[in-house]
């Protein structure tokens, strides 16, 4: 059984760091990620179901990748959290950034899908 606990499902960013180096850090902030919204960048950009493919992944990292600090394009002038600016950082660490975006925001989306429902297992009788 499947019991709904909540009709509103929270798709705001949560701040996580990623690690450069031992003392450099990076802050993101990363939306939860849903299977559904792959389909929807998909079919929104007209790209194939098989396979993943560049424009898919900067279209996903546009979305997921809600903001960022931290990183500059010298020491006065911040890198703006824009599509070419998130383009920019994670081809930048590409492809250990992009690993822990992702990964970050599956978790996320897993946990968030986790505050809605419930999911019990049937017993004798049940529906």
């Amino acid at each position: 059984m499947i019991n709904v606990k909540s009709n509103s499902l929270d798709l705001s960013g949560q701040w996580s760091t990623f690690f450069v180096k031992k003392d450099i850090d990076i802050k993101l902030k990363i939306r939860p990620y849903l299977s559904e919204f792959g389909g929807c960048i998909s079919k929104q950009a007209n790209i194939p179901k098989k396979g993943f493919n560049k424009k898919f992944g900067e279209l996903v990292m546009n979305y997921i990748l809600e903001d960022f600090r931290g990183v500059g394009v010298d020491e006065n002038t911040p890198l703006e959290p824009t599509r070419e600016g998130k383009k920019n950082l994670v081809g930048a660490f590409f492809p250990s950034i992009f690993d822990f975006i992702m990964a970050k925001s599956i978790e996320l989306g897993k946990e968030r899908i986790n505050q809605i429902i419930e999911v019990k297992e049937a017993g004798h009788g049940s529906r």
